[in-house]
């Protein structure tokens, strides 16, 4: 399987066919294949493996910043990526030190998290309830739970708890490797969700529950959203018809996952990051804290609007 004086490329290869294929899901396998085939190979694929060290994982690092093709944040993906896959290396005494324990990264600017403003997700939630069509409605379920796309599609009215007012998410559709002889790679199967954390419970709201009950009495399939079959709504399905909501609603065009974002800012607005990140399915809290916990343009105007009552107790406004 492994031996010595193969090339880094090589022993990528091998690692990722025998370590990595089938014990991930496939949208992390090919994420992986390309981090290996489009940027590693190119700069160091044809290195020998037991003759790498420090220096040409981090010059690696410097060629890609300096090509200025992908992100920091993908960088450092990509470096924790060949880390883990160097560690076997070492395991295999292919290498006798893993070269990636000390790679400076650059460093990774925080991205403003895009929400939908209050207006904007006014327009949505009406534009859902004039659509005739209730698979628009996972646009209201993830506004106010917060699931992933692959959560929503894969809720089952089982996972449905009216009595104690709750969704119980437990699986994710999502596409990955197919082990028959059909001739295809891959499948659409209802898999674990994204981390350990994602397999949680989320309290809803009484509103959403009048909802469901209502969307309950009029579906003859397992799925809470469904297509006409009672089959499932395939991710990229909603994804398509989160874009025509969009258009019916006026609003601007942002992808399905804002939905998410919108959820968890405005939940932040109320409640503590421990509470939120739990909901969301966090890995961590500061996961939470440090992409969602910042005061959005109308929180900051209604603090500012507080200060009013200051400049009108002083019987400034009179002046004005």
């Amino acid at each position: 399987m492994f031996n010595q004086g193969m090339t880094v490329g090589g022993y990528l290869d091998t690692w990722l066919d025998t370590v990595i294929k089938g014990s991930v899901r496939y949208s992390t396998y090919t994420s992986y294949n390309g981090y290996i085939n489009n940027h590693i190979k190119r700069f160091m694929g044809g290195d020998i493996l037991a003759e790498t060290k420090t220096a040409n994982v981090q010059g690696l690092v410097a060629k890609l910043v300096e090509e200025g093709r992908i992100g920091a944040r993908t960088i450092g993906i990509i470096i924790g990526m060949l880390k883990n896959a160097l560690g076997y290396a070492e395991e295999y005494e292919l290498i006798m030190k893993n070269p990636c324990r000390k790679i400076r990264l650059p460093k990774v600017e925080e991205d403003e998290v895009e929400i939908f403003d209050d207006n904007e997700q006014t327009r949505i939630e009406k534009a859902v309830f004039k659509s005739g069509d209730n698979r628009y409605y996972g646009a209201l379920l993830t506004l106010y739970t917060g699931v992933r796309i692959g959560e929503l599609c894969a809720l089952k009215w089982c996972n449905v708890d009216f009595a104690n007012k709750c969704l119980y998410i437990k699986k994710s559709l999502n596409r990955t490797a197919r082990n028959d002889d059909s001739g295809k790679k891959t499948i659409m199967a209802e898999c674990e969700p994204k981390t350990k954390k994602s397999k949680r419970i989320i309290q809803l709201p009484d509103f959403i529950l009048k909802l469901l009950r209502k969307l309950k009495s009029e579906s003859s399939s397992d799925y809470v959203l469904s297509m006409k079959s009672g089959k499932y709504v395939h991710p990229r399905t909603m994804q398509t018809l989160h874009k025509k909501l969009l258009l019916k609603a006026g609003v601007s065009y942002n992808n399905f996952h804002v939905l998410r974002h919108t959820f968890a800012t405005r939940a932040s607005e109320n409640t503590d990051a421990k509470t939120v990140s739990d909901t969301l399915g966090h890995t961590n809290t500061m996961i939470t804290v440090n992409r969602y916990m910042h005061s959005q343009r109308e929180q900051k105007q209604r603090m500012m609007n507080g200060l009013n009552t200051y400049f009108n107790r002083k019987k400034i406004a009179a002046y004005l």
